[in-house]
């Protein structure tokens, strides 16, 4: 089970991008037997949240304090939060910052109407104790997507190992 949690005001975006790609996060281990399942959760700020390994997603400013508990990653919009600040705030969780700053940990290479490559600017892990090295990841993009909700996706696929299934992906 992936467990996401997504700190924003309800119904947003990427919770809705989420779980029209969430056939990307169930694999056949045995016949008619799921493998891995994405369990997709909207939080507000201040809350307390307890999971197995969850991964904490910040697409934007928010209002009160941080989540609290444990994470295994967090993927953070950096136009609103500074990398430094979430690696003090949550020790031990990858922090991915997304974003179009060179520091960035996912950015674009490149970013059409309908066409992206995602830039993975340095290695981190996988929930299952793989590396993600840098790298470069063709995109077929929906128009509708906003460019952070793509390189949050792009990011849980390769947290959770699904890298494979990446190049060529319409998001």
């Amino acid at each position: 089970m992936y467990t996401v949690i997504i700190c924003s005001d309800g119904g947003c975006s990427l919770a809705r991008r989420l779980e029209g790609i969430r056939h990307r996060f169930e694999a056949k281990a045995f016949a008619g037997e799921r493998a891995g399942e994405l369990l997709v959760l909207e939080a507000g700020a201040g809350c307390r949240i307890a999971g197995a390994d969850p991964v904490l997603i910040l697409p934007k400013q928010i209002r009160g304090p941080l989540p609290e508990g444990e994470f295994f990653a967090v993927v953070a919009n950096s136009d609103w939060f500074c990398e430094t600040e979430l690696i003090a705030r949550y020790p031990g969780a990858v922090v991915l910052t997304c974003g179009m700053r060179d520091d960035d940990a996912l950015t674009y290479a490149s970013c059409g109407e309908d066409q992206a490559v995602v830039s993975v600017q340095r290695r981190f892990g996988t929930m299952g104790g793989r590396q993600v090295l840098p790298q470069d990841l063709p995109l077929r993009r929906q128009p509708e997507i906003s460019r952070f909700d793509l390189l949050a996706c792009c990011a849980l696929l390769l947290l959770c190992g699904k890298s494979s299934q990446l190049p060529g992906i319409t998001l």
